[in-house]
């Protein structure tokens, strides 16, 4: 049935299609009318053209029993699924918004506040999906709705697969070019960490309005993934904030070691830079910073006396006092009463206060040792010793005693065990009432002292150890490992983890690379294909066929490889297997870029039977356009073979 007609039609006698909404590679997407609930849903109907295919409906339904098993605000809500006249669909909530590509290719950057408010709507879906096992693996701008409203809804889980069946490696790369994770343009087995890379892109998208990586092909950027760094978003953004930018950054490492753990701690950390605090792994390098360079500034300020001076000389009693001279005689014999009066008047209250001072103080030794007569010698306790005695097993002997314990301190002590009693108040021996409280400080143990470990990763193995011992670590256990990116004498790995912390003089295991891993191409020439195909896979090499015809041999011998017997390959690289076989073949001719109507015509003026296939693209200038082909140029084919053609839609 085509597309054009499947307006107002009517599934399972409940959901009408009212118009398209999208078109995409696997299915399309309508605005419907549920009639029972009276709303509108989406439905999401796959191609008529892949309906027989296997594969297809099986990530079809797979996408509808992971949607129908997620229960979050932000991730669309799958109402229903099935077949219908040959259909599958899935009836899907109807979000009314914008997609954030379109957002981002409205307003470029949305800044940091806004970008770490979507990102996380984002990780709350990620937290939903990843606790019901599945990896989504196409966490693009495109599958993010935002409504009018403002909240944002994770759709197309059209690629997901559960980490528990995802135990097999591909050669496809499955999900967009511009947002796939290393380990996932590799075809390498795929964990949620995965998801945390290609939010971290769309992260750095929101922030700089761009992605880091773009090329001439698919290829081309994933190999960007894999082995370049992005560009720093704080050179594209003049201004932006360098907390966001540690936090897309950390998303965006190679190693999915390196990343986030889980969406949950992404989550905390922007909810941290929202709220002014600091980032889960900023106490680490601030630990480290500190262990370098230690800085005590200390303010002193120095008073300065003043010498100050006087004409006038002081009396006794601290008075200004003038000459007598400048007195006449009986101005000079007031003056003298006076200072006679103010000292008999000053020994009268020293005299009064005397007196106070000894008849309180009599009362009080009275009193004191009238208390201390009628006192009962019973009444005193003496203090039980408790050092080194646990603070747990001291307060029941205090019990016993009537006396109280209070724990008033705890501290560090090499030599006492933790919650032992390092001190007491009263000392032991001293006669105290009873009921009386014993103050004791508790030991909190050994203190440990941890160290951050340094990143090693990517050194030179003696600079690395040199690194490790200036850190204040040795060098533990080393193993050696083929790899494909580090060159040989690097160090590829290091337990525990850069940034972690370690007590001092503790061993850092490190992994060393052997560099590539190499093979030798064995003589296949007169072999059959399929075991000469079995032996070079065995050998980690990647097997593609070239056939030629030819009479002298029979179909499917071996009678070359490319490159020839004895040449050494890294494992994974590709060689070509020539077979021959018995018709006339035709070399197929390269299409990529041409425009559909032409590359439909060479085809058929050389006789060629194909198909397209018409996949979603980004940009205007692919539209119409074959984005790949299968086989590729130059390949050798038979009439009866028929040659696909993936035109950009």
């Amino acid at each position: 049935m085509a597309a054009d007609k499947l307006t107002g039609l009517k599934i399972n006698d409940r959901y009408e299609i009212i118009s398209r909404l999208a078109s995409g590679g696997m299915a399309d997407v309508y605005l419907g009318y549920d009639t029972k609930q009276s709303k509108k849903v989406a439905i999401k109907i796959l191609h008529e053209n892949y309906s027989s295919n296997r594969n297809f409906i099986a990530r079809f339904k797979s996408e509808a029993k992971i949607l129908s098993r997620l229960s979050n605000p932000n991730i669309v809500v799958i109402y229903d699924w099935g077949e219908f006249n040959d259909m599958y669909f899935i009836i899907m909530e109807y979000v009314s918004g914008v997609s954030l590509k379109k957002i981002i290719e409205k307003n470029g950057s949305l800044g940091a506040r806004l970008t770490a408010s979507y990102s996380i709507q984002i990780c709350n879906a990620l937290q939903e999906a990843h606790s019901n096992n599945p990896v989504h693996r196409d966490i693009k701008p495109q599958n993010i709705m935002i409504t009018e409203d403002g909240q944002l809804k994770l759709t197309d889980f059209g690629i997901a697969k559960t980490v528990a069946n995802d135990i097999t490696k591909t050669m496809g790369i499955l999900g967009t070019a511009h947002y796939v994770s290393p380990e996932q343009a590799q075809g390498k087995i795929l964990d949620y960490r995965s998801d945390i890379y290609s939010l971290g892109i769309v992260m750095y998208e929101m922030l700089s309005g761009d992605v880091p990586f773009r090329g001439g092909s698919s290829i081309d950027i994933s190999l960007s993934h894999i082995s370049e760094a992005p560009q720093p978003i704080s050179s594209l953004t003049p201004g932006i904030s360098p907390k966001i930018e540690k936090i897309v950054m950390k998303c965006l490492q190679k190693f999915p070691a390196q990343r986030y753990a889980n969406a949950g701690e992404l989550k905390k950390d922007l909810e941290n830079f929202l709220e002014g605090r600091e980032l889960s792994f900023e106490k680490a390098e601030r630990l480290a910073e500190s262990g370098q360079s230690k800085f005590k500034l200390g303010f002193f300020k120095k008073s300065v006396p003043r010498n100050n001076t006087s004409s006038v000389p002081v009396g006794q009693y601290g008075m200004a006092q003038a000459s007598p001279a400048a007195y006449s005689e009986i101005n000079y014999t007031k003056y003298i009463k006076k200072m006679l009066r103010l000292r008999n008047f000053l020994f009268v209250l020293i005299t009064f206060f005397a007196a106070l001072f000894f008849i309180f103080l009599s009362l009080f030794l009275i009193n004191y040792n009238r208390s201390a007569s009628l006192m009962d010698e019973s009444s005193y306790i003496t203090v039980p010793p408790l050092v080194n005695v646990r603070a747990e097993q001291a307060k029941s002997i205090l019990s016993t005693f009537s006396l109280n314990l209070k724990i008033t301190d705890s501290v560090f002590s090499s030599s006492i065990e933790k919650d032992f009693i390092i001190s007491q108040e009263p000392k032991e021996g001293t006669r105290i009432l009873k009921g009386s409280v014993i103050n004791a400080v508790v030991s909190k143990g050994s203190e440990i002292i941890s160290l951050p470990v340094p990143n090693i990763t990517g050194m030179d193995k003696d600079i690395a150890v040199k690194t490790l011992e200036d850190s204040g670590f040795l060098e533990g256990e080393i193993s050696e490992e083929f790899n494909d990116f580090y060159p040989a004498g690097k160090i590829i790995n290091q337990e525990p983890e850069s940034g972690s912390l370690s007590a001092p003089q503790s061993k850092i295991n490190i992994t060393v690379s052997k560099g590539k891993e190499t093979v030798t191409i064995p003589d296949l020439a007169g072999y059959d294909y399929v075991y000469a195909s079995s032996s070079l896979e065995a050998l980690g090499l990647n097997v593609i066929v070239k056939r030629e015809s030819s009479a002298a041999y029979p179909s499917g011998t071996v009678i070359g490889t490319i490159p020839s017997a004895g040449a050494s390959l890294n494992k994974k690289d590709i060689v070509q297997l020539v077979i021959t076989v018995n018709e006339e073949l035709l070399p197929v001719p390269a299409l990529i870029s041409m425009d559909c109507a032409k590359a439909a015509g060479i085809l058929d003026s050389m006789g060629l039977s194909y198909e397209i296939s018409y996949i979603k693209v980004d940009y205007s200038i692919q539209k119409d356009s074959v984005i790949a082909q299968y086989p590729e140029a130059n390949t050798n084919i038979s009439f009866s073979e028929k040659i696909i053609l993936f035109v950009g839609n």
